[in-house]
């Protein structure tokens, strides 16, 4: 008998065959988004929740009026998010600009200047954000770094980067959690087990 191996690769449909909450919206309605019912039925962010790129998933659920998205989707806004920034080319915002966001935040330190009037961007919540995201960062930086662009933008990178890294641990943790109970571990989804 000549035996083989076989490499199998299983995406996220595989788990959701299976019944596991694996999908984004499972995800983001458990652990960023906060539905208050106080007579009035608001979304914000969980308290829990501060780190980059859920901040610019909130945003982004918020601007596009609720619209669900797939993990495809997500991977989609956080190129953008990272040529916008670099770049200036875009496709998610409506504003005509080409500068990145980066270039502005320079010209805000440098001169004074702010080449994106924040009125004209009332409803661009996202960009909003990330630009005071970007300023706060580099006023958190030494002055002599602040005047080497090339140096603070790596770092403002490798910031975002890392916390890409920590959003993937975030989900890497929530799926954990479908599959074992965080409170006892002896108590794990025996349904999804046998399914998988």
């Amino acid at each position: 008998m000549l035996l083989t191996k076989q490499l199998l690769i299983l995406g996220n449909g595989f788990d959701l065959h299976c019944g596991l909450e694996s999908s984004y919206k499972d995800f983001f309605e458990s652990e960023i988004l906060d539905i208050t019912t106080d007579g009035f039925s608001s979304q914000q962010m969980k308290f829990s929740c501060t780190g980059f790129w859920e901040s610019i998933l909130f945003h982004h659920h918020i601007r596009n009026h609720n619209k669900q998205y797939n993990w495809c989707d997500v991977e989609t806004i956080i190129k953008n998010t990272l040529w916008y920034i670099c770049f200036g080319k875009h496709y998610l915002y409506s504003t005509e600009t080409t500068m990145s966001v980066w270039d502005n935040i320079i010209h805000i330190m440098d001169y004074g200047i702010h080449q994106l009037d924040k009125s004209t961007f009332r409803n661009e919540t996202t960009l909003i954000y990330l630009f005071d995201y970007a300023i706060n960062f580099l006023k958190g930086l030494p002055s002599d770094i602040k005047r080497n662009h090339s140096t603070s933008i790596k770092l403002f990178l490798n910031n975002i980067l890392f916390e890409l890294n920590n959003f993937e641990r975030r989900f890497c943790k929530y799926l954990k959690n479908q599959i074992i109970n965080p409170n006892n571990e002896q108590e794990i989804q025996s349904a999804y087990i046998f399914k998988a």
